[in-house]
């Protein structure tokens, strides 16, 4: 029987569970460290996430077709773009220019395309205000900033390690 099983069999919900012991369990799952304080719910984003490093957005981009990309929801030119403001460090990625997302995106495939940074918790500040939230976007909590995202800095990017520096439509993110 495993620890999930076993905290279920004395009365904790798969929750708890993850909340006592998603640190441990996802620092496993990928080979990049976690920035301090980060929640259980930003780790298993962080965990699920394909993309971490140059290297990775590299593979990515040469082995997914493109038709299975959300980044192929971007023009062209705001793929481009937006793939070359991308920042990442031991952490993942920690900042990037956001204005093609918001240019071209709805917020669900804001969503999708920040999901695979983990940074999907972000979509609701890059979409910014909208004339009204759709289903989709209450059902995905698009509607209102999600957790975690009081430690990232609209309007700043991550320039040098610990370092954001004001510029518009970036984002600036934990572990810079």
């Amino acid at each position: 029987m495993d620890t999930l099983d076993s905290l279920k069999r004395l009365g904790y919900s798969a929750t708890v569970a993850i909340a006592l012991f998603g640190t441990s369990l996802l620092a496993r799952a990928s080979d990049i460290p976690a920035p301090t304080g980060s929640s259980p719910q930003i780790l298993v984003d962080r965990a699920a996430a394909p993309i971490h490093s140059e290297d990775d957005l590299y593979r990515y981009t040469t082995l997914t077709p493109k038709a299975q990309s959300p980044l192929s929801l971007l023009s062209p030119q705001g793929q481009k773009r937006f793939l070359s403001s991308l920042k990442f460090n031991d952490n993942g990625l920690v900042g990037f220019n956001y204005a093609d997302l918001r240019n071209e995106l709805t917020p669900v495939q804001i969503y999708q395309v920040l999901s695979l940074f983990g940074a999907q918790r972000l979509a609701a500040v890059v979409a910014g205000p909208k004339t009204g939230p759709t289903e989709a976007d209450s059902a995905l909590g698009l509607v209102k900033p999600a957790e975690g995202v009081g430690d990232d800095y609209e309007g700043y990017a991550c320039l040098h390690p610990h370092t954001c520096s004001k510029s518009i439509n970036d984002i600036c993110m934990r572990g810079c």
